[in-house]
């Protein structure tokens, strides 16, 4: 029976269960850890608001500046998030052969693609700053 047996990929299972060929390193420890987590996360907001509405849990008064324009710190953390993001996920995309052999391996080595870092690096730069410049043009036109 195929449910019966331990499967180290998903690929694995999914080949197993429904007869395909596929070849992906999702493997089923991992997969089922995010899950987890994101299980948790969804179950300690519930309780949150929860708790909130029963009084046990008071806001707290915090001041946020509204209306900056995105700092260069800002930019650059973005920026070198999106270089790690790109460059990874990028160099995943254009040599699928070394990644699919060796995922772990492949995550913590020096191999990527610089393209893609570069370009994410803007994107995510530019994104930061598109949103600081929203939130700037929304106040304007609510105190304005």
């Amino acid at each position: 029976m195929v449910l019966l047996r331990s499967y180290a990929t998903l690929a694995e299972f999914f080949n197993a269960a429904f007869g395909t060929q596929l070849r992906f390193p999702v493997f089923t420890f991992g997969f089922f850890v995010g899950m987890a987590f994101l299980s948790a996360a969804f179950v300690l907001l519930r309780e949150m608001k929860r708790k909130e509405k029963q009084g046990l849990l008071l806001p707290q008064k915090i001041k946020i500046k509204v209306g900056e324009p995105a700092s260069a710190t800002e930019l650059l953390a973005n920026a070198v998030a999106g270089f790690i993001i790109g460059f990874k996920v990028g160099g995943m995309i254009w040599d699928w052969s070394a990644f699919n052999d060796n995922p772990q391996q492949y995550v913590l080595s020096g191999q990527g693609n610089i393209l893609f870092g570069i370009a994410a690096a803007g994107l995510f730069a530019w994104l930061k700053f598109r949103e600081k410049k929203n939130n700037n043009c929304r106040n304007r036109k609510r105190n304005g």
